[in-house]
């Protein structure tokens, strides 16, 4: 069973026309579709319901697994399969990762993940990152003892942090360098990373696992946070390299590369802490407008004024989110507002809201009145 969602961290993708649907298998993978009709198709229904996986022949599409003809009228494509993700976790230091054996066959990019700010998480020491005063990043000992990203620098010192300066961390990647010619050969470097020649044998789940263990040797032998790319060409790999987020690994199949060949520019993003908005291609299912909504609005506070253009016109909702809200009370909130808007279903192809940051005003103690006698 497949479901549509959008983690926040996963945003930038929509910038391309992208969408993403979670499998409902035990590892979570994520498959994302660009616009398109080539390769194995995901069909998104008309209102409500979930979403399947379709191959489209002779004018038709057809359920990848059972062959049934999906009628256009309930179904629309929502994209072609144009990579598979997974947010992958790092073992602790002393727990031993296998070698990665890779076919010849596409490329590999690693891409480090925050350079400057990697100097933190090496070593055994509790390490901290700082520039201009404060904290910018801290490893797992570090957060153990309090420290905490944005603290001052006087406050990590004293509670016993080794401090590094922020740069470039030029050693850092000639480190990696020298280990992935060490267990891989000839690399190419490209921005903020390398490429490997080669992929993960196996399908898309088999190549993720390989993926991510790759991940993990690269983080235990050099300390640095690598995202990992498997595609059948580097200019695909590198496409989706520069959007992906830090803790993922992905694999494009066989045959979408091409999708990654072009820029899509009728999708329009733009996020904020006050305002945002989305236009592109219409999204028929309300589980996706869904999603969407609940992330472009994910850092929103206060009296939030969303609106939404559908073929029924112009959807106009407020939505009063607490300052104090955690991310589930914020999805909750958004999720009742827009299923009430939305109804039984309507396509929607553009998002905007804006908000009015909630008051915040000193809250005095009150008066106490103190016997004289007593």
């Amino acid at each position: 069973m497949l479901l549509p969602t959008l983690p926040v961290a996963l945003l930038p993708l929509v910038a391309r026309g992208a969408r993403v649907f979670r499998d409902a298998a035990p590892t979570l993978d994520r498959i994302l579709t660009l616009p398109g009709r080539s390769g194995t198709v995901m069909l998104v229904p008309r209102g409500h319901g979930a979403p399947r996986l379709a191959l489209e022949a002779q004018g038709q599409f057809r359920d990848a697994n059972t062959g049934v003809v999906c009628s256009t009228v309930r179904w629309e494509s929502g994209g072609s399969v144009a990579a598979w993700l997974r947010e992958a976790g790092l073992p602790r230091l002393g727990t031993p990762v296998s070698p990665v054996r890779l076919c010849a066959r596409g490329a590999t990019l690693l891409r480090v993940h925050k350079l400057a700010l990697t100097a933190a998480r090496c070593g055994d020491g509790a390490g901290v990152v700082v520039s201009g005063g404060r904290v910018r990043a801290t490893n797992a000992r570090a957060a153990a003892r309090g420290v905490r990203v944005g603290a001052r620098e006087a406050e990590a010192n004293a509670l016993g942090a080794t401090l590094y300066a922020q740069g470039p961390e030029a050693a850092r990647l000639a480190a990696l360098e020298d280990w992935l010619h060490a267990e891989y050969g000839a690399t190419q470097r490209v921005r903020g990373g390398f490429l490997i020649p080669g992929t993960p044998d196996g399908g898309e789940v088999a190549a993720l696992g390989a993926l991510a263990q790759l991940r993990a040797r690269v983080w235990q032998a050099t300390g640095l946070i690598v995202k990992a790319v498997a595609a059948p060409t580097a200019a695909s790999a590198v496409r989706l390299g520069r959007r992906l987020a830090g803790s993922y690994v992905a694999v494009v199949p066989a045959g979408a590369e091409r999708l990654w060949s072009a820029e899509y520019g009728s999708t329009r993003l733009r996020s904020g802490r006050t305002a945002g908005s989305w236009h592109g291609q219409a999204i028929v299912d309300v589980e996706g407008i869904l999603v969407l909504a609940q992330a472009l609005l994910a850092s929103a506070r206060g009296t939030v004024r969303l609106r939404m253009t559908t073929d029924r016109g112009v959807l106009r909702v407020v939505v009063e989110i607490p300052q104090e809200a955690g991310r589930t009370e914020v999805q909750s909130r958004v999720e009742t507002a827009v299923r009430r808007a939305l109804g039984s279903g309507t396509a929607a192809w553009a998002l905007s809201w804006d908000c009015t940051p909630p008051v915040t005003g000193t809250v005095r103690a009150p008066v106490r009145q103190v016997a004289l006698w007593a």
